[in-house]
């Protein structure tokens, strides 16, 4: 039979540890809710003695989501109706006290026969008489209901792996969004005091300055990238390398829209009137000829946000550079990730391509809104 399962709340259980008043006040939850939080513990080496110890260390038998029997290869044992077996830890209400006292699962010795000495333990006590902890195995949906007092949702999904669509793709979009940011900010820096000197002094020095950009601006960015990434991942982290790539060549294009901008104002008749003055060139510069072109180089800063977005998110979702983490997340390696499963969960893919084509239109709408406003003589013209 084909079926679809409900893998939502079907979430490997927890270990988790808590002090005294924290493991009475769940019990208190449970009491009053009725919902189970607290599972009985595990004893994984039951009925397993015919295995050498160290081949009962492995994950199979240390994973907190196996509560049966099973053989050395994680197989679970049937017994002669077929059921599984459970292998919860059992203690004896006189030689043992898990302090716990709530509801119990169907199977417990306890819900069986009340007058039984056995009992499922569900926690494992430590510490001091005086300031107890409690380890124990926790349903992580029902203990995130009780945390925040509502029930998870997931308005976008969620992928392969159980993470919320919604949450990673807003934190995605906030890291595409700051990184492009700041790109753009250094490479307008840095892209403004190159193409300043070389627009105002010309000659030869614009000639020499010209010619290396010429020879930056010809080695392919995505040679640029990769070996940035080879060399610098390991250092420096994998953001930085891709910050260093992003800008070792991309003030190039902002030095040339300077260096425009410079040819064009500085035998401007203000110009020559600070010269005659006696202003410096670092005045005549950036107080006088610079402020001018502040509108366009704003504007193509903005214009360039969702390109360095868009190259980002090609580069993750090529897996030439990995940006994904269970702490952070990358639109390109959402989109890698939904491809294989295009077919039968196409929202895996759709949101984040639906993200980066709203992002494109809103960051070129607000580049032209800005060009119109810095140069209103340029209004309506195609961007």
């Amino acid at each position: 039979y084909k079926v679809r399962l409900d893998s939502y709340t079907s979430i490997k259980v927890m270990i988790k540890t808590f002090t005294k008043e924290q493991y009475e006040a769940i019990q208190a939850y449970q009491n009053e809710t009725g919902r189970q939080i607290i599972l009985p513990y595990v004893d994984y080496y039951n009925a397993k003695s015919e295995f050498p110890l160290e081949k009962l260390s492995g994950v199979k038998f240390n994973n907190t989501s196996v509560y049966f029997e099973c053989d050395i290869n994680g197989t679970p044992v049937l017994d002669e109706d077929g059921n599984i077996i459970p292998n919860y830890r059992n203690y004896t209400v006189r030689s043992y006290a898990d302090d716990y006292q709530s509801i119990r699962i169907m199977g417990d010795p306890g819900i069986e026969d009340p007058t039984s000495i056995y009992r499922y333990s569900y926690a494992f006590k430590t510490g001091s008489a005086d300031s107890p902890s409690y380890s124990v195995r926790i349903n992580p949906y029902e203990y995130f209901v009780y945390k925040f007092g509502f029930e998870p949702s997931f308005l976008f999904g969620t992928n392969n792996l159980g993470y919320d669509i919604f949450s990673r793709l807003a934190s995605g979009a906030r890291f595409s969004l700051l990184f492009a940011l700041l790109v753009s900010a250094i490479n307008m820096f840095i892209g403004a005091i190159y193409g300043a000197v070389e627009g105002y002094y010309g000659g030869t020095t614009d000639l020499i300055m010209e010619r290396i950009t010429d020879i930056l601006g010809g080695i392919p960015s995505m040679v640029v990238t990769i070996l940035f990434n080879l060399h610098l991942t390991s250092k420096v982290g994998a953001v930085p390398a891709l910050l260093y790539a992003f800008i070792f060549t991309g003030w190039i294009g902002m030095s040339s829209r300077t260096r425009m901008q410079f040819y064009r104002f500085k035998n401007q008749e203000y110009v020559l009137a600070a010269r005659t003055l006696g202003a410096s060139d670092r005045r005549v510069m950036f107080k006088h000829i610079f402020p001018n072109s502040l509108g366009t180089l704003i504007t193509g800063s903005v214009l360039s946000i969702p390109g360095v977005i868009f190259s980002e998110t090609s580069l993750t979702y090529l897996g030439i550079i990995n940006l994904d983490s269970p702490t952070r997340a990358s639109v390109g390696a959402m989109l890698s990730g939904g491809q294989a499963l295009m077919t039968t969960y196409p929202h895996l893919v759709f949101f984040p391509a639906l993200f980066i084509g709203l992002l494109m239109i809103c960051f070129n709408m607000f580049g032209n809104g800005l060009r119109d406003a810095f140069n209103p003589s340029l209004r309506g013209a195609e961007g």
